[in-house]
């Protein structure tokens, strides 16, 4: 059985992991409305139009599996942080936990950077 990956994140100086368990697939599906397999193929097709920031934060909230207790709270956290490195983590991590391959690193669509991820396997 593969371990799913994580992705550590650094919210207020304090680190948090990023990882997409089924049940945060399912929160996910649920807040989208969407299957999460229709959404992975809209991040591909279109990924301006995918990764509006809300749904930025959708993804963020239910792959930090309950470290941070609602959407209110992880706004507070990420309030001032640079939107491509979130947009990248949080993609990264939805990519390494669908396809199981982390070095498939995306930049984000609205600004190409080089930051990086630690991706790590538990």
């Amino acid at each position: 059985m593969r371990t799913l990956p994580d992705t550590k994140i650094t919210l207020r100086d304090k680190e948090y992991s990023i990882r997409f368990t089924n049940r945060a697939l399912l929160k996910i599906e649920r807040e989208l409305g969407k299957s999460i397999m229709v959404y992975f193929s809209e991040l591909e097709d279109s990924p301006q139009e995918a990764t509006s920031l809300q749904n930025i934060y959708i993804l963020l909230l239910a792959g930090l599996n309950d470290q941070v207790k609602d959407m209110d709270e992880l706004i507070e956290l990420t309030d001032d942080m640079e939107l491509t490195m979130l947009y990248e983590s949080v993609i990264n991590a939805l990519t390494a936990s669908i396809l199981g391959d982390s070095s498939k690193n995306v930049k984000s669509p609205a600004k190409k950077t080089g930051t990086k991820q630690k991706t790590t396997g538990k």
